[in-house]
């Protein structure tokens, strides 16, 4: 059997074309392809423009975050159509203020966010101090559960249900109640009894409508955590209220973010515009091409 030789070829083609050409090279039946060095920088080149276009994806919206914080603040409020003083924008994307107004709008983002968690915990103060003040009155830690020989807990009655009602059946079972406050909704007691009498008091309890308030992770007083908690809300406050003179600050400033909006915006799309050509740049190829086979004979490089 011998062997006939073989050509190398290299072929340029449009990566589109690729399969359908080849597909026809092999009717040949004597096509050798050989891997070649181009495929795997194309494949790097093309992550590395995805991943740029990415990352600046990423920043526009940083900055377009930063603009619309911002935009609060100025004294004259602008829209990203409104007109731009005019800057060489290539000259920007490589002077330190391109780094700077970037720094800024990271800045201004941080800003926002602290604003919202200080507003979140004046939020949970509030809640809270909402929560406990029905219990204002009481004078025991808030998680007191009684002692080796009492037990005391914390509840409410229906507002709709009379005092002398739940009074009388919680001493005709052995206990003891305290009335703390009532509103709208319901009516706020303490019940204390001996461990004795527990099983008869609450089913008593149960009887009447009680519904049991639980304070386990609280160890003071309503007072006394009444007032850490409207210390910690005007705490968060006052942080807020800094936070936002901050902002006012830099929106005199917001010209710098707009035109770092023009600037990445034009790199942005160009990056883009290039990642989707890479993905239609020729696509090079070598192959070993002998001639067409014939009868008793095979194919091989020389």
């Amino acid at each position: 059997m011998s062997i006939a030789r073989m050509k190398k070829l290299s072929l340029l083609l449009p990566r589109g074309d690729v399969d359908r050409i080849i597909a026809k090279l092999m009717y040949l039946r004597c096509v050798d392809i050989e891997q070649t060095g181009d495929d795997e920088a194309l494949g790097l080149s093309a992550l590395r423009g995805e991943a740029e276009l990415a990352e600046l994806h990423r920043r526009l919206a940083v900055i377009e975050q930063a603009i619309k914080a911002l935009t609060r603040y100025a004294a004259q409020k602008k829209s990203f159509t409104s007109r731009r003083t005019a800057v060489d924008l290539r000259k920007f994307r490589s002077g330190p203020g391109y780094r700077a107004a970037l720094e800024m709008a990271g800045e201004v983002n941080a800003t926002v966010e602290r604003i919202e968690q200080a507003m979140a915990e004046t939020a949970r103060c509030h809640e809270k101090i909402m929560e406990l003040s029905p219990w204002a009155a009481y004078s025991l830690p808030l998680n007191f559960q009684g002692t080796e020989h009492t037990l005391s807990m914390l509840g409410s009655f229906p507002a709709s249900m009379p005092e002398e009602r739940f009074v009388a059946g919680i001493l005709e079972a052995g206990g003891a109640v305290g009335l703390l406050g009532r509103d709208g909704g319901a009516c706020y007691v303490s019940v204390m009894c001996h461990r004795g009498d527990e099983d008869d008091v609450a089913r008593a309890l149960a009887r009447l409508g009680f519904v049991r308030a639980t304070f386990k992770d609280i160890d003071k007083t309503p007072a006394e955590a009444l007032e850490e908690l409207r210390k910690t809300a005007e705490v968060a406050l006052a942080a807020r209220d800094e936070y936002e003179e901050k902002l006012k600050e830099y929106a005199g400033r917001l010209g710098e973010l707009e035109i770092l909006h023009d600037a990445v915006s034009t790199e942005h799309e160009s990056r883009r515009d290039q990642t989707q050509a890479c993905g239609h740049r020729e696509l090079r190829i070598s192959l070993w091409l002998g001639a067409r086979e014939k009868r008793g004979a095979g194919c091989g490089r020389p």
